[in-house]
């Protein structure tokens, strides 16, 4: 074995070693994980949060270099909180930021325990990815990296110099607050994308021949709020439903309705500009998703409203959340001229 390998992502898929797909191959066998990146977004946060619960041995801690100094959404800061309360409570590490220190490396440290004598064989990521990169399906950018098979002295000695002592708790350092201005879908592009506001104008004055109100459900395990309800079994226990995942159940009398999408895979476009495909399935086909992630049609739902400052990552949705974002429903039509379904949740 060498003592170096690269990863890399690739425009064409047979050659692609993306980080992710190691990740998933060490984190099994690692009894502890210290990552040092500039930036830690929602969804990665939210990943390391289920990893905490499934891998209960896990020590890990987190160091970003950037938000302390240049900000973080409110959003991001919660799921942050969060997870760091869960390591501290558990003895098993924390989330930190370096305020004084504008950090923007990125490196992962990985402590495997080996077979041989009890030994700790410490191995040394290094590359161009921040945290988003450990998602599966974290496709927005090229990265590239090197994975050292005995983590270098010199870089273990860098981080415990040089960053390691400037860090802070998240959760008792004041962090400045940003304004969020990207859509949670971004993180869901395999799925959905963006398209013209050319596009969007003319579907959206197109005629349509069918319109239904779908009622948003507030229900405190399922709809909305299906994160709350119960998780997936996997070979390792039953993990926890991701926060963005939505299912709206919808009324016999609106599915039963001339024109209700019954069974079919659809495209739709939401009105700013978001375009992903949907489904419905089950008994009456009562039971509106999106198609490949259940996070996609929530992500969008849920942006809406985190959006107008009604909603907080990992919060319920609540007949008072419904209630201040101002309506209870979500209207959706077909434009035949388009083939394409449209969803409206304007004010």
């Amino acid at each position: 074995m060498s003592e170096t390998d690269f990863y890399f992502d690739s425009s064409n898929p047979h050659r692609r070693k993306p980080f992710s797909q190691l990740f998933s191959q060490l984190l099994p066998r690692t009894s502890q994980l210290d990552i040092y990146v500039g930036y830690m977004g929602e969804p990665s946060l939210q990943f390391l949060h289920e990893i905490t619960l499934s891998y209960p041995e896990l020590h890990l801690n987190i160091v970003a270099g950037m938000p302390g100094s240049e900000g973080i959404s409110h959003s991001q800061l919660k799921q942050a909180r969060e997870l760091d309360s869960v390591l501290v409570e558990s003895g098993r590490g924390g989330v930190f930021v370096t305020p004084r220190v504008p950090y923007h490396g990125k490196v992962y440290i990985f402590d495997i325990q080996t077979d041989v004598d009890g030994q700790m064989d410490r191995k040394a990521y290094i590359g161009s990815n921040n945290l988003n990169s450990i998602l599966q399906k974290y496709e927005r950018t090229f990265e590239v990296g090197v994975l050292f098979h005995k983590a270098p002295e010199e870089i273990l000695e860098h981080l415990a110099r040089d960053i390691w002592v400037a860090r802070e708790s998240i959760s008792k350092t004041s962090i400045p607050i940003l304004v969020q201005d990207t859509s949670p879908l971004e993180t869901y592009n395999e799925y959905a994308r963006a398209i013209s506001v050319t596009e969007i104008f003319k579907i959206l004055q197109s005629k349509h021949t069918h319109e239904f109100n779908i009622p948003l459900k507030t229900t405190s395990k399922s709809n909305l709020n299906v994160f709350n309800g119960k998780g997936r079994t996997s070979n390792i226990n039953v993990q926890k439903r991701r926060w963005y995942e939505v299912e709206l159940i919808v009324n016999k009398a609106i599915t039963t309705q001339p024109g209700y999408p019954r069974g079919e895979t659809f495209t739709v476009l939401t009105d700013d500009g978001w375009t992903f495909d949907c489904t419905t399935n089950g008994s009456n086909y009562k039971n509106l998703r999106s198609s490949g992630d259940l996070g996609t049609l929530g992500a969008w739902i849920k942006g809406r409203l985190m959006e107008s400052g009604v909603l907080s990552q990992g919060d319920l949705i609540t007949d008072q959340t419904l209630r201040d974002y101002g309506r209870y429903d979500l209207t959706m039509r077909y434009h035949p001229d388009e083939e394409i379904w449209t969803f409206d949740l304007s004010v």
